[in-house]
């Protein structure tokens, strides 16, 4: 429920929330935007040029987002090994994850975990 609301807003288009969903429902896949742009039924520029005037943000940087968000649930939530978390969502190495995850908080997900965990 609270995904959809998320990606529901009066501001934004069904084609811009049908996005936002479908990438939400699949956040652990390579984002393919031509790919994306037949399912959704336009073309990969106005898909491009639309979400991004209606998000702020292109595909790729919403997905890493929302990929960021999840994994910081994660940590926060248990003890679900660092590299289970990073393979669910779908990066290519624990490495690649570690720097994408200091870039978007500022510290390593076992940092973050610490900081940040259940007690």
């Amino acid at each position: 429920v609270t995904r959809v609301h998320a990606c529901r807003s009066k501001d934004r288009s069904p084609l811009v929330q049908n996005t936002c969903q479908y990438l939400q429902e699949h956040l652990s896949e390579t984002l393919n935007v031509p790919l994306l742009a037949k399912q959704m039924g336009y073309s990969v520029s106005y898909l491009a040029r639309t979400f991004r005037q209606q998000t702020g943000m292109t595909l790729h940087e919403y997905q890493r987002t929302k990929r960021m968000e999840q994994a910081m649930a994660a940590l926060r939530a248990g003890d679900e090994p660092v590299q289970s978390i990073c393979h669910r969502l779908g990066f290519g190495s624990h490495s690649y994850f570690t720097e994408q995850f200091r870039k978007h908080t500022g510290m390593t997900p076992n940092d973050y975990r610490r900081h940040n965990g259940q007690n």
